[in-house]
């Protein structure tokens, strides 16, 4: 048990180097995962609309101009 004490003190007491209690790594970590899911969202639709494309669902202007207007999101 005194492990585990020691362990909760010592989360309880940690900082980042800006004071805020919260550990630089997890900071670092979350900024990182903010940044991905637009990236992935991005480039999940210009798949499915190529895909939607090649299986001539869609002629290849609305291809066009749909990969345009997400584009214009980035």
């Amino acid at each position: 048990m005194g492990l585990l004490l020691t362990i909760a003190v010592g989360l309880s007491q940690a900082q980042g180097a800006d004071g805020d209690g919260i550990p630089d790594f997890f900071q670092g970590k979350a900024i990182l995962q903010q940044g991905a899911p637009q990236t992935d969202d991005i480039a999940r639709k210009l798949q499915k609309l190529k895909q939607l494309r090649d299986a001539g669902l869609i002629t290849s202007q609305e291809y066009e101009e749909k990969k345009a207007e997400i584009l214009s999101d980035l």
